[in-house]
């Protein structure tokens, strides 16, 4: 099960899986046009996305926008 933090944060723990799924996405990108053909693009680019940062992590800061130079040297 992949549900990110959502479990944790509401301490919640799997127990037991009742259904394996999986989705499949068919295309022929040369036959879509206008709408469709962007919509698939979007689609694409953000699962691309997704896969890459799956093993970065997001950190936000409050930082003074003078003091970002000492940050990122730190």
């Amino acid at each position: 099960m992949r549900t990110g933090s959502p479990l944790l944060k509401n301490g919640l723990e799997e127990q037991e899986v009742i259904l394996r799924s999986e989705a499949w996405l068919i295309a022929n990108p040369e036959e879509l046009e206008g709408r469709k053909k962007g919509l698939l693009d979007q689609l694409l680019f953000h699962m691309t996305s997704v896969l890459a940062a799956r093993y970065n992590r997001y950190l936000l800061m409050n930082a003074p926008g003078l003091s970002a130079e000492m940050v990122l040297k730190n």
